[in-house]
């Protein structure tokens, strides 16, 4: 009997995906993707840097000089007399100062995002000009962006990742990877396999 007959199949099987990533140059059609992808890195996604922000911000001295005083305002709570209004003012004082910082944080990165999508993001070929030698450039110096892609199970191409250089002194500006691939498109961006231009 032949020994596959046997074996389930899985939803992986049933549809190969190709486990290639190709970098290539940023095109006029990948936009729409690139800012969702970008959108999705800065601002919503599980490992998002504003999601990141928020954990880490919770054990930062800012915020870590309330928990104690949350807690000492609890324990006055507990007493007869003026001190349990003193210890709800205490506590109340401690949970709107985490959120006011935790508030700050999320609004200065939307912030950042909104101001990127309406700048730079806005028209990417022009800002980092893509297919431009960088004599050619007039905002000077070399720039440029690519897009990781790798073929999606609906068997089209799909953006995984993007790179961005700025002008001034060669600064990478953004990178974005989706987390599904991360480790895949990481390392061959880094090593310069697979470069296409």
């Amino acid at each position: 009997m032949d020994p596959t007959i046997m074996r389930p199949k899985f939803a992986s099987e049933a549809r190969p995906v190709s486990t290639e990533i190709w970098v290539r140059e940023f095109e006029d059609d990948d936009a729409e993707e690139v800012r969702e992808l970008f959108v999705r890195g800065i601002c919503h996604g599980n490992n998002s840097t504003r999601v990141i922000a928020m954990a880490s911000m919770l054990t930062e001295p800012i915020t870590v000089v309330s928990y104690p005083t949350f807690g000492l305002g609890l324990g006055m709570m507990i007493r007869p007399g003026p001190m349990r209004w003193i210890g709800g003012v205490l506590s109340a004082a401690s949970a709107l100062w985490v959120y006011y910082w935790r508030n700050c944080i999320s609004q200065s990165i939307r912030s950042y995002c909104q101001h990127a999508l309406e700048e730079d993001m806005a028209d990417i070929k022009s800002h980092y000009a893509v297919g431009k030698r960088p004599e050619e450039n007039e905002g000077g110096g070399t720039s440029g962006f690519w897009v990781a892609e790798t073929m999606g199970e609906d068997g089209r191409k799909k953006i995984v990742g993007t790179v961005a250089l700025g002008t001034s002194p060669l600064a990478l500006k953004y990178a974005s990877v989706t987390q599904s691939v991360q480790i895949r498109v990481l390392s061959p961006i880094s090593l310069g396999r697979n470069c296409e231009g």
